[in-house]
């Protein structure tokens, strides 16, 4: 036995309903009846019935009549025509105005208006799920469209938020110049740039580039940020000098991102140029490529690396200190810059890098960034970063 169903007889003759009737109530389904066409109408917009059986010719309101009229209001309702026997004309007409399906006077057995009302039950109840699986979505995609234009508008808000965190570009630290760009992989970036000036003597900066990228990348840059930035301040404010030593930051910052148990660790390269010697004391938190030093005609990458922030609970940082040359450019990439040069071995990718410096006598950032091809890429695999500094003798 199928599901239970209220079924609706719209018929004429009380004989022939009373038959429909018994059948149906035998097969397990509720019987409602109309003796005329208007009743029938009247009763579907009242009792909204599972299926309609209605006979096609009845006075006042024929069968023709109901079947328009409920098709129109209700498309869904399953309605199967009872016709007399060879009136094939009926069959069509009733089939073109939307019947589902119909069964011949005199009805032969019960099996016949089992098939029939099955088959139509069955094909009402697919057309509803299907109906309602559709609204679904379209609800789901009316609330989806809804949390990306909240999700674009807030992440559009961190944008701008985070690149108002970056230092000016083009700008003078003491004798020393520098110039930065930014390629995010995604809205946000977890590459990070910043530069400063300490005191009379000595000016700082620093590259990150935290593991992943996006929202929660972006969020870790800007922690870093804030450590550097406090103890930049202590040191202002003559308490502490820890801002003056690579080694003892990347500490602090390792044990910062360790206790705040994100997942995320973090690539940093911290350098100290002292104005008054023209050197620069440096540690490297796992940055590669390394920093590549111009020098004339030579590029060179500088020396010494350690493990990245947030890693290891016990790490151990080593400072190196180089003297830098009059004139020298020193150029820093984060590491999503190797995901895109065309070049197959590691050796061949940095010395190519090496030959973007010496390959023009006042090298620039977007220069750099125009051989690299970077304005040409839309959303690289990595976040991609590249600091340059210069200084130019006299």
């Amino acid at each position: 036995m199928g599901t239970k169903a209220r079924i609706l007889i719209i018929d004429d003759d009380d004989s022939v309903r009373a038959v429909l009737s018994d059948f149906l109530k035998i097969i397990g389904h509720d019987v409602i009846e109309a003796g005329n066409g208007r009743i029938g109408i009247d009763m579907c917009r009242r009792e909204h019935p599972d299926l309609v059986l209605c006979d096609v010719r009845m006075p006042e309101i024929d069968g023709m009549q109901v079947l328009q009229t409920v098709t129109e209001e209700y498309p869904e309702m399953p309605i199967i025509m009872v016709t007399g026997t060879g009136i094939i004309d009926d069959v069509i007409k009733a089939l073109k105005l939307g019947a589902w399906d119909y069964i011949a006077k005199p009805v032969e057995g019960i099996m016949v208006i089992k098939h029939a009302v099955e088959k139509a039950l069955e094909r009402a109840r697919l057309l509803r799920e299907n109906r309602e699986h559709l609204e679904h979505l379209e609800t789901a995609n009316r609330q989806l469209t809804e949390s990306l234009r909240r999700l674009e508008e807030g992440e559009s808000a961190a944008r701008k938020m985070q690149f108002h965190l970056f230092p000016d570009n083009h700008q003078e630290r003491g004798p020393y110049r520098f110039s930065r760009v930014l390629y995010p992989s995604l809205y946000l970036s977890g590459d990070f740039i910043d530069y400063f000036i300490i005191d009379d003597e000595h000016t700082g900066f620093y590259m990150v580039d935290v593991s992943g990228h996006g929202v929660s990348s972006a969020i870790v840059t800007v922690l870093l940020r804030s450590h550097i930035n406090r103890y930049l301040r202590r040191f202002a404010q003559g308490r502490e000098y820890d801002i003056l030593k690579p080694t003892i930051l990347l500490d602090i910052l390792n044990r910062a991102l360790l206790s705040e148990k994100i997942g995320k660790y973090a690539t940093i390269f911290y350098g100290v140029l002292s104005i008054k010697d023209n050197t620069l004391l440096y540690a490297n938190g796992g940055q590669a490529p390394s920093p590549i030093l111009r020098n004339g005609t030579q590029s060179v990458f500088i020396a010494g690396k350690n493990v990245p922030v947030g890693l290891f609970p016990y790490a151990e940082y080593h400072a190196e200190t180089i003297s830098l040359p009059e004139r020298f450019d020193l150029a820093l990439f984060s590491d999503g810059i190797m995901e895109i040069l065309p070049h197959e071995t590691l050796k061949e990718k940095e010395e190519y890098l090496a030959g973007l410096l010496t390959g023009s006598d006042n090298p620039t950032v977007e220069g750099i960034a125009e051989k690299l091809g970077l304005d040409n890429i839309v959303g690289p695999p990595d976040d991609i970063a590249i600091l340059l500094i210069s200084r130019r003798a006299g």
